[in-house]
């Protein structure tokens, strides 16, 4: 279920630096599932992948669908943690988000566990119109 060719570099919180100019994901000091800390690198932001669902019928694989920038903005802000009562940054925070989602693209994921965390990257990569390697 891991990836195999693919850089690690965050796990179930992924931080997002540059939002305005340059999106860029930047390693995540937190562990998620993986238990184990990503990549001490930062990476251009492409594409977004929101899992919505696992699919667990026999022999099922896993769905993509890119969504407009309203939906995409709406699906990211339920993702979006805040530790502050302060509205000025809750405020500034609901911004940003809304700016992410108007530059990269979003892809609603539908995870089977029967396609590697490597196919399913690339998947969301080509959804989103983005090249891959």
């Amino acid at each position: 279920l891991g990836f195999v060719h693919t850089e690690y570099v965050s796990d179930d919180v992924a931080l997002v630096v540059n939002v305005g100019t340059s999106p860029t994901l930047a390693p995540s000091p937190f562990f998620g599932a993986a238990g184990r800390r990503g990549t001490d690198a930062s990476a251009p932001l492409r594409a977004i992948g929101i899992l919505v669902d696992k699919v667990s019928e026999t022999g099922a694989r896993s769905t993509y669908q890119r969504v407009s920038r309203t939906r995409g903005a709406a699906e990211l802000i339920r993702h979006v943690a805040r530790f502050t009562n302060d509205r000025a940054l809750s405020v500034r925070l609901f911004e940003l988000t809304l700016t992410l989602a108007e530059r990269i693209p979003v892809v609603l994921v539908r995870r089977s566990l029967l396609d590697d965390a490597d196919d399913v990257l690339r998947a969301v990569l080509k959804e989103a119109g983005c090249p891959t390697a």
